[in-house]
């Protein structure tokens, strides 16, 4: 049986921590949007990073409907859920939607 283990269950201090293994003041790994600085979780600069670098502000991963470029993460176009070449390019779409040559459409629901 596989047990996942939470902040609350460990009793890490910083609420962002979500492994801060046998010293609750000590954190080792930190929640989506934030990094770790000197054992505690920092937010990522851009509320949009998903994962961002521990040693420097830089974002390496975007939340679903952004992409990273040079460190910052852009929005991809409207219904968009993937844009990894540029923002005007859109490889998938938002549930709900369908890729066409004009972009994200919303499906017809016959």
């Amino acid at each position: 049986m596989f047990v996942l283990l939470t902040a609350v269950a460990l009793g890490c201090k910083d609420p962002n921590c979500n492994n801060c293994l046998k010293d609750p003041t000590v954190c080792k790994g930190c929640k989506v949007g934030y990094r770790l600085t000197e054992n505690r979780c920092e937010p990522c600069d851009d509320s949009n990073c998903e994962h961002c670098n521990e040693s420097e502000a830089y974002c390496s991963s975007c939340l679903e409907g952004f992409r990273v470029n040079q460190g910052r993460c852009e929005k991809c176009p409207e219904h968009c859920s993937k844009c990894p070449i540029s923002v005007s390019t859109c490889t998938e779409c938002f549930k709900g939607y369908k890729l066409t040559i004009h972009g994200c459409e919303a499906k017809l629901i016959m």
